[in-house]
C-alpha cells in the first residue's frame, strides 16, 4: 500500500475532526471531512453519496469512521476507490446495532424534525420515570442545534430497518420457504 494513499474518516454523530487529532498528526494523508447538511427528508445512502462526491480524491483511498461515521463510510465507499472502509466501533449490518438501538425502531415513523418534538414531550412529561441520563440525551435531542443529530439518528433506523427487510424479502424469496 502507497504512504500517500488518501484516508478519509469520518467521526462520530456528536463529533467532528477533533476526534481524530492525534492520527491527523501522524499522517498528513488524513483527511477528516466536516458533515454537509442533510438535505430535508434524505436517506443515509444519498447523504453518503453526496459527501463522497465532496470528499472525493479522485484515486484510490481508504474510507473508515467511527461510530456513525463508520456506517456513513460503508455507504460511501462504493462511490469512492476505496481500497478498503476501516470500522472503528461501528457496525457493519442492523444485527450489529445496540439493543437500544433496535429498540428505537419506532422513530422511523417520524421525522427528524417531529423526532426532536417527540423527544421533547416524552423528556418533559416521563421525566420522573425516566433515569436522569435518559431525560438529558432526550432534552439535548430537542434542541434546536441538534437538527444533524436528529437527522442522523433518524436515518440510521431508517436506513437499518430499510436494510433489514430487503434483506428478509431476498431471503424469502430464495428460501425453500418463501415460495409456499
Amino acid at each position: 500500500m502507497s504512504e500517500d494513499l488518501p484516508i478519509l474518516l469520518l467521526s462520530g454523530m456528536g463529533a467532528d475532526e477533533r476526534l481524530f487529532a492525534p492520527q491527523r498528526a501522524e499522517f498528513p494523508n488524513l483527511r477528516v471531512p466536516a458533515w454537509i447538511d442533510p438535505l430535508p427528508g434524505e436517506s443515509l445512502r444519498f447523504y453518503a453519496a453526496r459527501l463522497a462526491r465532496r470528499v472525493d480524491p479522485g484515486r484510490p483511498c481508504l474510507v473508515g469512521g467511527a461510530s456513525f461515521g463508520g456506517i456513513v463510510a460503508l455507504e460511501m465507499a462504493p462511490h469512492l476507490q476505496a481500497r478498503a472502509c476501516v470500522l472503528i466501533a461501528s457496525v457493519r449490518s442492523p444485527d450489529e446495532l445496540p439493543w437500544g438501538w433496535r429498540a428505537l425502531r419506532v422513530v422511523t415513523a417520524f421525522s427528524p424534525e417531529h423526532l426532536g418534538i417527540a423527544a421533547g414531550l416524552v423528556a418533559r412529561y416521563l421525566a420522573p420515570s425516566l433515569p436522569t441520563e435518559t431525560r438529558q440525551r432526550l432534552q439535548r435531542l430537542s434542541r434546536p442545534k441538534a437538527a444533524f443529530v436528529r437527522w442522523a439518528s433518524w436515518a440510521v433506523e431508517v436506513n437499518c430497518f430499510l436494510r433489514e427487510n430487503l434483506e428478509r424479502a431476498r431471503n424469502a424469496a430464495w428460501s425453500p420457504a418463501g415460495f409456499r
